[in-house]
């Protein structure tokens, strides 16, 4: 047995398919099923059932993957920690981070990152929170920012970063600009722009429409900032936002609503990874960052 059988073996768990996984791996599909069965010949037992072109893991395989995973975790730790103590690993750090909390919190991020440690390469994704915590259990980043109100796997190591509130935002022509604290049954005639259903600003509005036995007035599904801006800039709609957003827009003002709803927003990592001195160091300088 070796780590590259350990590897195929992974990626076919993960698809369920040899020939996607070969795909994947970059290597032939007659190779990969090889490696299968070498690894099957070597312990003597199977590790899929085939039935119907399709592949379903026995209990001897499941077994065998929960002990590839250790396995591989454990192997790539100290190849990274060999790597960083020989100085031979490039410094290159994956962040995921949802768009709506990017526009306000990347500028700073990289802006001050860049300068404190122009040798690393930052690099960042757009991905909504599920998404990208399955980018981080497939190592696909190495880190994410999330919502901590969410749930969070227990698998992961969790920093909180900030505490925010969601406002009410609406044009500065607009009436209601005035106000210095809103309440729902004073919006409750306003037309609204929301993010798409799924988001924790749709869940969380929808909930609060909900105690006070009333229907927002939606005009507007979007995940697009700039259209919700738009929409706002023109007088058209209001919509619920964190309080960063619009700070430096003077046609728009944000309004802390009567009952806060405030929300802390974390780094996440995963537990027992080994982290290089540039990811402790983003970890550790992410408060001075923000």
């Amino acid at each position: 047995m070796n780590v590259n059988q350990l590897k195929y073996f992974k990626a076919v768990c993960k698809h369920k398919n040899i020939t996607k996984a070969a795909q994947e791996l970059h290597i032939a599909q007659p190779s990969l099923s090889n490696a299968i069965k070498e690894l099957e010949n070597e312990f003597g037992v199977t590790l899929f059932n085939r039935i119907n072109r399709r592949i379903f893991l026995t209990n001897e395989g499941h077994y065998f993957l929960n002990k590839a995973h250790h396995l591989l975790n454990c192997f790539e730790n100290f190849q990274d920690e060999m790597l960083d103590l020989g100085s031979k690993k490039k410094d290159h750090i994956r962040v995921g981070i949802p768009s709506i909390m990017g526009t306000f919190l990347l500028p700073k991020i990289f802006t001050c990152f860049h300068d404190l440690h122009h040798d690393i390469h930052l690099e960042f994704f757009e991905y909504a929170s599920i998404d990208a915590v399955k980018m981080l259990s497939n190592d696909a980043i190495d880190f994410a920012f999330i919502l901590l109100d969410d749930d969070i796997s227990a698998s992961f190591e969790t920093k909180k970063v900030l505490e925010t509130e969601v406002c009410f935002c609406v044009n500065s022509q607009n009436p209601l600009s005035s106000e210095k604290i809103i309440t729902f049954d004073q919006i409750k005639s306003t037309p609204i722009a929301l993010l798409l259903e799924g988001s924790y600003h749709y869940k969380v509005i929808s909930k609060k429409y909900k105690e006070k036995n009333s229907t927002p007035m939606i005009i507007l599904h979007s995940n697009q900032l700039s259209t919700i801006q738009y929409f706002l800039e023109k007088n058209m709609a209001a919509t619920f936002l964190y309080k960063e957003i619009f700070k430096d827009n003077s046609n728009i003002v944000s309004i802390p609503l009567k009952d806060p709803i405030k929300t802390k927003i974390g780094l996440i990592w995963k537990k027992n990874q080994y982290q290089c001195t540039s990811k402790n160091s983003f970890i550790n300088r992410i408060d001075e960052l923000i």
